[in-house]
């Protein structure tokens, strides 16, 4: 095996760096971190879509362990809601849902959900089951561009829209989701979303169906991506970029 750490020099101090190396599942020289269920190194990417999937990746990883929950019982839907957040990064068609419940022990049951509204729909779930206010103010502050507080009913909407996505193009929704999903209430109570699968880019109107079925189709192509947009919007757009 050999040494991925500079030796240290006499007279300097020694400095870690960051190194790259093949992907041992994609062949991509983007792998990074040591995976022990891969034995070998495998990107962010692959890491995040294998998480818990594959024998091997468990508490014993530095990059699943914080992420595991700390309970196995489904949250009580009595809780009572503390704050729900929501973040839209425009011209991507993500959005990140924070919402928050409070445990008798006054830290918060949080699940946040990332939404990919383009393609997939529901893209990663993490909850934290013992969450304190500080630790969810900070999240808060330190994202760009930051959340804004919403009612439930806006978070439900998104997410019902994003779990029809991942439904349709047949992306499997993270285990979290469909083990916590009662934090948002009962979603199978919500009525489907109205309209197309898939809106468009700029204003949000409906899209025709041979543009929903080009998006359906390569939803699940990680190399391709969608800027559609009305027909509205296509005789009136303007590069922006």
């Amino acid at each position: 095996m050999h040494d991925i750490w500079p030796r240290p020099v006499e007279g300097r101090s020694r400095r870690r760096r960051s190194y790259k190396g093949r992907d041992k599942v994609t062949g991509r020289a983007d792998g990074k971190r040591t995976c022990p269920a891969f034995d070998g190194l495998i990107s962010a990417d692959t890491c995040r879509e294998s998480r818990g999937r594959v024998r091997g990746c468990d508490a014993r990883c530095p990059y699943y362990a914080p992420l595991l929950l700390t309970s196995a019982v489904l949250p009580p839907k009595q809780l009572p809601l503390h704050k729900c957040y929501l973040r839209r990064l425009p011209r991507s068609g993500s959005a990140t849902v924070i919402v928050c419940r409070a445990n008798p022990d006054e830290t918060l049951r949080v699940i946040m959900l990332l939404l990919d509204l383009w393609k997939v729909g529901i893209q990663e779930c993490i909850v934290d089951v013992s969450a304190t206010t500080q630790a969810v103010d900070k999240l808060l502050r330190v994202e760009e561009p930051g959340f804004e507080e919403v009612e439930l009913s806006e978070c439900q909407a998104l997410v019902k829209w994003a779990e029809t996505i991942s439904r349709d193009v047949g992306h499997e929704m993270p285990w979290e989701y469909t083990h916590w999903n009662a934090l948002l209430d009962d979603m199978d109570a919500l009525p489907e979303p109205p309209g197309s699968l898939y809106k468009c880019a700029r204003c949000g109107d409906e899209l025709p169906d041979k543009a929903v079925t080009l998006m359906k189709r390569y939803a699940l192509d990680t190399d391709v991506q969608f800027y559609m947009v009305c027909r509205k919007c296509g005789g009136e757009f303007e590069d922006e970029w």
